[in-house]
C-alpha cells in the first residue's frame, strides 16, 4: 500500500522563511492552510533547524496538517539541511533488490515477496502485480509493450505491461539473479545453470546458448551488456569475453585473474569492469587488449558508473573512488560508512549511490563532497534511477521510494 502524505520540499520553505515571505505568501505558495504553516514552524524548530525568534512576528495557530521528515544524523555535525518530504513511498511485503524501469507513467521493478509491481510513477499507486514462483531481484527491461525479469524460480518471463499478463516464459535450470538486457529483436539472461541464455523477444524461443566457463561453482549474477553487435560477460572464472550477437560465437577473452561478478560499463570503444582481486580493468572493445589497469583498495563486486571523463567505483567499506576514465589515474576519493553494493548514478554533475547503512546519497560529481542523504529503514542494494527531476530506489525495509532531485541542494 502506499503511504499518502502531504508533501513540501522543506529546504525550499526553509529558504523563504528566512527571506522574509509573509505567512500569506507562504500559505498561498504552499497551499497550506494556518493549521499547516504552523505545524511546519513547528517541525523546523524541534529539528533544530529554525530558531524560535525567528518566528516572534508570526502569529498563524492551528494543528499540524503536513508532514514533514528529518533524515541524516550528519547534520549537526555539517549545519547543512538534510530536511526531506519524499513525493511518495510504496510499501511492499519485503524487501526490495531490484531497480525501477519505466514507461511512460508506468513504473516498474520486482520484490523479495515473488512479485512484479507495476506502479504509477507520479502518484505511486498500485496499477497491477505479477506473481512469479519465487524471488525476483533482478531488474526489468521494456520493449514492445512488454516487462522482461528473471525469477529464483529459474523462469525468464516476459509480461504485457499495460496488464501484467504473461506473455510467454523460458525455463532454465538454475535461479536467475542477473538482469536481463534487450538487443536487436533478442533477450539475454544469465542463469545459475551457468550459460548466458540468448531468447527471441517476442516469442521466447531460444536462439543461442553460451556455456560460462567456471559457472557451476558460483552463482551467476553477472548481467551481460551489448554494444555494436557484441555481447560482453564477466565469468566467475575471471573470464570476461566478447561474443557475436547473432549467433554467440567467441570473438576474444581476456583473462582478469578471480570471479568478475559486476556488469561492465562500455564508453568510447573501452570496457571497463572489477574483479575479485582487487583490480580494474579497461580493456578495448574491438580487440580484447589491455589499454590500463589499476589496483583497488578492495575487490570490486560492484558495476561501475560513467559521467564525463571519469569512472565512479565504490567499495564493500563505504568508499567512493573517481578515476580518469582514459588513464586510471585518480581523481578523488571518498571514505564512509556502511558498504555500497549499487551502481552509481549520475545525473545532472550529482551522483547517486545507495549504502548498506540505510541511506541514499548524493555527491557532487566534480568533487565527491556529499550534498544530502535520505535515510530509510533498511539497506539500498539496487541501483537508483533518476527520471523528470525525480530520484526512484529502492530499499531492504521494503519499500520503493520517490523523491525530489533537488532536496539538499
Amino acid at each position: 500500500m502506499k503511504s499518502a502524505k502531504p508533501r513540501v520540499n522543506a529546504r525550499e520553505a526553509l529558504i523563504d522563511i528566512r527571506a522574509g515571505l509573509s505567512d500569506q505568501e507562504l500559505m498561498s505558495k504552499y497551499g497550506f492552510s494556518a493549521q499547516g504553516l504552523t505545524s511546519l514552524f513547528k517541525k523546523l524548530v524541534a529539528a533544530n533547524l529554525l530558531r524560535p525568534k525567528e518566528l516572534e512576528d508570526r502569529k498563524s495557530e492551528g494543528d499540524s496538517t503536513v508532514e514533514i521528515e528529518v533524515t541524516g544524523h550528519r547534520l549537526a555535525h555539517t549545519q547543512e539541511l538534510t530536511l526531506y518530504s519524499y513525493r511518495w513511498r510504496f510499501r511492499t511485503n519485503a524487501w526490495i533488490v531490484s531497480s525501477p524501469a519505466f514507461s511512460g507513467r508506468a513504473l516498474f521493478f520486482g520484490g523479495w515477496d515473488s512479485r512484479l509491481y507495476c506502479l504509477d510513477c507520479e502518484t505511486g499507486e498500485q496499477l497491477w502485480s505479477f506473481r512469479a514462483g519465487d524471488v525476483i531481484r533482478s531488474s526489468p527491461a521494456l520493449e514492445n509493450g512488454l516487462v522482461y525479469f528473471g525469477s529464483w524460480d529459474s523462469y525468464m518471463r516476459a509480461v504485457r505491461e499495460d496488464t501484467g499478463a504473461e506473455t510467454w516464459r523460458f525455463k532454465t535450470r538454475g535461479p536467475i539473479w542477473s538482469s536481463p538486457r534487450l538487443a536487436g529483436g533478442s533477450i539475454y539472461i544469465t542463469s545459475s545453470d551457468g550459460s548466458l541464455h540468448a531468447l527471441d523477444s517476442l516469442t521466447g524461443r531460444q536462439r543461442w546458448q553460451f556455456k560460462i566457463k567456471g559457472a557451476t561453482l558460483h552463482w551467476v549474477e553477472c548481467s551481460p551488456v551489448v554494444e555494436s553487435g557484441v555481447v560482453f560477460l564477466g565469468s566467475p572464472r575471471g573470464i570476461f569475453c566478447a561474443l557475436e550477437e547473432g549467433a554467440g560465437h567467441p570473438l576474444w577473452e581476456y583473462k582478469a585473474g578471480a570471479p568478475i561478478d559486476c556488469s561492465p560499463q562500455i564508453s568510447a570503444g573501452i570496457v571497463y569492469f572489477g574483479s575479485g582481486e582487487s583490480t580494474l580493468h579497461a580493456v578495448d572493445a574491438a580487440t580484447g587488449r589491455l589499454r590500463w589497469r589499476r589496483g583497488t583498495d578492495r575487490a570490486v563486486f560492484t558495476s561501475l558508473g560513467l559521467t564525463g571523463d571519469l569512472l565512479i567505483f565504490s567499495g564493500l567499506k563505504g568508499e567512493v573512488y573517481a578515476l580518469d576514465k582514459e588513464t586510471g589515474e585518480d581523481k578523488w576519493r571518498r571514505h564512509g560508512d556502511g558498504g555500497v553494493f549499487t551502481t552509481p548514478v549520475e545525473s545532472d554533475g550529482v551522483i547517486y549511490l545507495g549504502n548498506t547503512d540505510h541511506n541514499l546519497y548524493a555527491l557532487d560529481a566534480r568533487t565527491g563532497t556529499e550534498l544530502w542523504t535520505f535515510a530509510t529503514e533498511g539497506a539500498i542494494l539496487a541501483a537508483p534511477r533518476i527520471r523528470r527531476g525525480a530520484v526512484y530506489f529502492s530499499s531492504t525495509d521494503g519499500h520503493m521510494y520517490a523523491l525530489d532531485v533537488g532536496l539538499g541542494r
